[in-house]
């Protein structure tokens, strides 16, 4: 499965697969059905995805222009996602926006903007869902 084609939004209330990618990535994938999460469990899957995300975001900034390899619109999607997540889980993150992602990580604005015009671009031939 590659990284843009990955879904990251959940309901606690139905069924999803966790695991690692060849990446190292999480990939959450819906699976259909009804069940009760353990949220404590989830929460620990997902302790280290702001760290994740960060190498994502290292990639994207790092990779070819001319033929890039990782997707920043992916980035954005699972930082969004996160973010709603551990606040349905009742964990209150210091950061509410991809911006303020982007400050609290200690990324520049030059590298917030670069990042933000690579997404612009990708986003208008990305065939997946966006948030």
């Amino acid at each position: 499965m590659s990284l843009s084609k990955a879904a990251f939004c959940l309901h606690l209330d139905k069924a999803w697969g966790l695991w690692y990618n060849e990446y190292g990535y999480i990939i959450i994938t819906y699976t259909g059905g009804c069940m009760n999460i353990d949220c404590e469990k989830l929460k620990y899957l997902l302790n280290d995805m702001d760290l994740r995300i960060g190498e994502l975001i290292d990639n994207v900034l790092n990779d070819s222009d001319s033929d890039p390899h990782f997707s920043a619109v992916a980035a954005v999607n699972k930082i969004k996602c996160y973010i709603q997540i551990m606040n349905d889980l009742g964990e209150k993150l210091p950061y509410d926006t991809v911006e303020e992602f982007f400050e609290f990580n200690a990324y520049t604005k030059d590298e917030y903007r670069r990042f933000e015009e690579l997404r612009q671009k990708e986003s208008q031939h990305y065939r997946d869902v966006q948030y």
